[in-house]
């Protein structure tokens, strides 16, 4: 009878097994196809490392420096790639990491991020969108006291905003608990974020769901180009790019972070105030002393003359 019941030990120890039986399979070199993106190289050891991905999964990659010294991809771009390799597998937070550590590589044409990329910003350019959502910045003199959020019912960024800008005097959030996430429902939210009678000075959008296209969809990078409020993209932890981080007017990790920034430029608005006040105050000092001392002068002056 098969056993059904392990300790811990036994656990770990039927882990191991099953990564070096996986292992003894996947260590000869193999060639694989995909998508390039997030490519950067390391100044002190001259190791690159990137991204390479298809639609479901995407696979991290570190190419040695005596490839990497021959070929330069752009971190703001994407790109079809053609790879040999071989797996790496390592431990990470206790969990297993899959790497490929690159042994060739040659680039096929651009990739798909790429082209939609290009797309839109020649659809933007030609309705003049493009220079306006380049233009489009979070006010930081004074910094947004009206900040709208829209992140689904269930997720934890209005609570991880509230706990760091709660207690920001004057500041509202306005909260935007979404049940269904499509490019309609936020296009629908962004309306009534950005129309009311009192609109938001700023707009976060937390991810929703697993799914990033939604943040690629045409038709709401539209209208995030042509919205008078500028929005905060804070869509997950960088593991997919999306077209929105490109038109946002700022771009954050996670909604604490976007909490964080803005929580940084009321800091920094404050303190500019402060300095402001102190200088104002000196001055006031300053430009009394100068009136009052020549009067003294004047009075002893005529004090002596009298004597």
């Amino acid at each position: 009878m098969e056993k059904t019941e392990y300790t811990p030990t036994e656990i770990k120890s039927l882990f191991a097994e099953a990564m070096e039986a996986v292992t003894r399979k996947i260590t000869q070199p193999f060639f694989i196809t995909g998508e390039l993106m997030e490519f950067r190289t390391s100044a002190q050891s001259g190791w690159s490392f990137f991204i390479i991905s298809d639609r479901d999964a995407r696979v991290n990659c570190m190419m040695p420096p005596e490839i990497s010294s021959r070929i330069v991809f752009q971190n703001d771009k994407s790109y079809k790639v053609h790879i040999e390799g071989v797996l790496r597998i390592s431990e990470k937070d206790k969990f297993p990491e899959v790497t490929i550590v690159v042994k060739s590589i040659y680039e096929t044409g651009p990739g798909e991020f790429e082209k939609m990329k290009e797309k839109l910003f020649a659809d933007l350019d030609k309705k003049g969108l493009l220079t306006k959502a380049e233009l489009r910045k979070v006010p930081t003199s004074p910094p947004p006291k009206r900040i709208g959020i829209i992140a689904p019912c269930e997720s934890k960024a209005f609570a991880d905003i509230e706990s760091i800008l709660g207690n920001i005097e004057g500041l509202s959030l306005i909260k935007r608990p979404m049940k269904e996430y499509s490019p309609d429902s936020l296009i629908a939210e962004l309306q009534q974020l950005s129309s009311d009678i009192e609109p938001c000075e700023v707009i976060i959008i937390s991810r929703g769901g697993g799914n990033s296209s939604i943040y690629n969809d045409p038709v709401f990078l539209h209208f995030v180009a042509s919205c008078e409020v500028p929005i905060i993209s804070a869509t997950g932890h960088h593991e997919d790019k999306t077209l929105l981080d490109l038109i946002a007017a700022e771009t954050l990790s996670t909604p604490t972070s976007a909490a964080k920034w803005i929580e940084e430029l009321h800091r920094t608005y404050k303190s500019k105030i402060e300095s402001a006040k102190k200088r104002n105050r000196y001055l006031s000092i300053g430009v009394a002393l100068g009136i009052f001392i020549p009067i003294v002068i004047i009075i002893i002056f005529i004090l002596i003359k009298h004597c």
